[in-house]
């Protein structure tokens, strides 16, 4: 495969549920994944700041190769 720039280098992506239960990868996971290893910037938002914080840190992990891997881990709060 050609070397070639990432297609969403400079944009910001916030993906809902993107925390994974332990090693699981769900949707969620896959998506925010997918944007950073294409150059996205990616807030990764999550009911459990636990799983988000891993999510968060396989994109560091994965995608060091594209500066900056810029990723946060959010909680999402359900109504009270």
């Amino acid at each position: 495969m050609k070397n070639r720039e990432p297609r969403l280098q400079g944009k910001v992506a916030i993906v809902t549920g993107g925390g994974s239960h332990e090693d699981q990868i769900g949707t969620g996971r896959a998506t925010a994944l997918c944007l950073a290893r294409e150059g996205a910037k990616v807030l990764v938002a999550d009911l459990t700041a636990e799983n988000a914080s891993r999510t968060v840190e396989e994109i560091r992990d994965n995608t060091a190769r594209i500066p900056p891997a810029i990723a946060k881990p959010v909680v999402c709060k359900g109504p009270q």
